[in-house]
């Protein structure tokens, strides 16, 4: 009983000391037809540039507003290098390797353009063909990061899954081959 009263106040004490990010300011809603191609979803314009390691706890924030409360959190190192995998010139977004199926790109634009202020958005894109290029409708472009951990179709979960099961399956009927008969 002891232990558990321990561990049930360490856990609290854990919980309540972590620091608590900054709420999110939403400036304009997105538009998730606002790209060509279509983004399936996105979520921002959030007030100033989320791509700068200022907080990574408010890009997790915007991730779980995109993914609908459950995208698995960031590390600002998996994501930084990614910065150069852009180039845009008019307008025109362009990738250095093609993208397909589930992407999620964090754009950030400056004080140019419709918002005074600069502006963080998040796209959530599926390619269903390999894409090189997104064109952004909209100006003051000024960098932008590739977010990994799409969450799979499910399909790929069901196919997975039935791999796993057939896994089982065989080493199931492996080891009761193995095993010596006693009568």
């Amino acid at each position: 009983m002891k232990l558990a009263l321990k561990a049930g106040i360490a856990a609290l004490a854990l919980f309540s000391a972590a620091p608590a990010s900054a709420a999110l300011t939403v400036v304009s809603p997105c538009d998730a037809t606002r790209t060509n191609p279509d983004a399936v979803a996105c979520a921002g314009y959030y007030d100033g540039n989320l791509l700068n390691n200022a907080d990574i706890g408010d890009i997790n924030a915007a991730l779980d507003v995109l993914g609908g409360g459950s995208f698995e959190d960031v590390i600002w190192s998996d994501i930084e290098d990614t910065k150069a995998f852009f180039d845009e010139s008019g307008g025109v977004l362009t990738f250095d390797t093609a993208l397909i199926g589930q992407q999620i790109l964090g754009i950030h634009f400056g004080g140019a353009g419709e918002f005074q202020n600069s502006v963080t958005v998040f796209y959530l894109f599926d390619f269903a063909s390999p894409t090189t290029s997104i064109t952004l409708n909209q100006n003051g472009f000024s960098d932008a990061v590739l977010i990994g951990g799409a969450v799979p179709e499910p399909a790929t979960w069901a196919m997975m899954l039935l791999g796993f099961g057939a896994i089982g399956f065989a080493m199931r009927r492996h080891r009761r081959e193995l095993m010596p008969q006693v009568a």
